[in-house]
């Protein structure tokens, strides 16, 4: 039958205004489309302009026939001309967060490409990615999907291992493949809830920094068993190890953590940490340096220009504030002692062997990893400025360190110094990826 009658593009009327009429007439125009159809007529011009033509589904294979290959996709366009250099990697470093995240490739990625492994850089985020490919001291590619993450595996045949930074939920698209060794290895160690919980299971395996984090695993009561826990120690801190504890440098550091994703994670103390350091410069005449997380304000909107908040609440040149991309563990190596919250930050501290003190929030909702030794324990706890600044006059001030020979504990006991040293992380690398006999010593 012909359209003869049916209104075109040209003539076709906008829809009405004003909430009423806007109902009216869409009904109006279902009761006249279902008509249409009724009656064997095509869709009217202007519908059809719009329309979203459905995609073809595929041809059935027939029993026995070969795989068809996967889709095309958008990682074609960044891995295009490098299938040479995908085809030659034996292990992955899998970036699942977005900004600022950027931070957890420095962690891991000179250690992972001593003795010229070939190593590839996964990330999910364009942000994270368009940071990361101006570098020239790795390999990085862009996966923004499901199909791309087949694409890619296709191209890297030689691959064995991925490594995991962080938990994130897109990392299933790697996880789903049984053919690969999947490692989780962080982007530091604490006894935050994040720390342990049952989406470790996914894993084959877990690298730690220590015996701590083994024993959070232990203490949480969930069932680990099919899980291999390995302390590698902490390659990145190595070279604080062998620092003199007895420099004084007239600086104090503090490194708060951000808000967490759920009320249990209110870690920081971001909102009084203004209070802190004015109190504690005016007691011990040293000046503040300030790290903030990169992901600060991502949850309280309030803390996103916190470095403006902090500079205006000291003189000029009284306060220094490093950026958030910046090194930790460059940052903890010319400072007297540490102020800090729940967070990987006061393990990566041990190594200096100097004081620090830490945040313990009174709220009771707040929930910690815990391991088999509590942070009061080798940490000077404080819940507000005014328990701070009577601990800062204490051991800072009068030189009481009552807790010195406990840090000693601590750091052998959150970080396997012997693995550190002697290059754990690496041999443990070299087994997954095939380079030694997985009885290897």
């Amino acid at each position: 039958m012909s359209n003869k009658g049916l209104p075109s593009r040209a003539v076709q009327k906008s829809p009405p205004t004003g909430l009423r009429a806007t109902r009216l007439w869409k009904r109006a125009r279902s009761v006249k489309i279902r008509l249409w159809r009724f009656l064997g007529l095509s869709k009217p011009l202007a519908l059809q302009a719009i329309a979203t033509k459905p995609a073809a589904r595929p041809a059935l294979a027939k029993p026995g026939s070969p795989k068809p290959p996967p889709a095309p996709s958008t990682l074609y366009n960044l891995a295009q001309g490098h299938a040479r250099t995908l085809a030659r990697k034996v292990v992955a470093l899998y970036i699942g967060d977005g900004a600022g995240a950027e931070f957890h490739v420095d962690l891991w990625l000179e250690y992972m490409q001593e003795s010229e492994r070939e190593v590839l850089v996964i990330v999910r985020s364009p942000f994270v990615f368009n940071v990361l490919k101006t570098r020239n001291d790795l390999d990085v590619v862009y996966v923004k999907e499901a199909r791309d993450a087949e694409v890619l595996l296709t191209k890297c045949p030689k691959l064995k291992a991925v490594l995991y930074t962080s938990n994130t939920g897109n990392a299933i698209h790697f996880l789903r493949n049984n053919q690969l060794l999947h490692v989780f290895v962080g982007h530091g160690d604490s006894e935050k809830s994040a720390s342990c919980h049952k989406f470790f299971r996914v894993y084959d395996e877990v690298w730690t920094a220590g015996q701590a984090h083994i024993d959070r695993f232990g203490n949480s009561g969930i069932n680990f068993d099919g899980l291999r826990l390995v302390a590698v120690g902490r390659p990145s801190l190595a070279s604080i190890l062998e620092q003199s504890t007895e420099t004084v440098f007239g600086r104090f550091l503090y490194l708060p953590t951000w808000e967490g994703f759920y009320n249990e994670q209110l870690y920081s103390s971001v909102g009084e940490g203004i209070q802190f350091l004015q109190n504690i410069s005016l007691a011990t005449g040293k000046q503040p340096v300030v790290k903030f997380h990169p992901w600060t304000g991502k949850q309280k909107k309030e803390f996103e220009n916190c470095e403006t908040t902090y500079r205006r609440a000291f003189p000029e040149n009284c306060v220094t504030i490093i950026g958030r991309s910046s090194s930790v563990v460059n940052a903890v190596r010319d400072v007297d002692f540490l102020i800090a919250d729940i967070s990987s930050v006061v393990t990566d501290f041990l190594p200096t062997q100097r004081p620090i003190f830490l945040y313990a929030p009174s709220d009771s909702g707040v929930r910690v990893a815990p391991s088999s030794m509590s942070y009061s324990e080798y940490c000077y706890e404080f819940a507000d400025a005014n328990s701070l600044l009577r601990l800062i006059e204490q051991v800072i001030v009068s030189g009481d360190d009552f807790l010195k020979d406990n840090r000693r504990k601590a750091l052998e006991y959150f970080i396997d110094v012997g693995a550190t040293r002697s290059d754990g992380f690496s041999r443990e690398l070299d087994r997954v990826t095939g380079m030694v006999d997985a009885a290897s010593p």
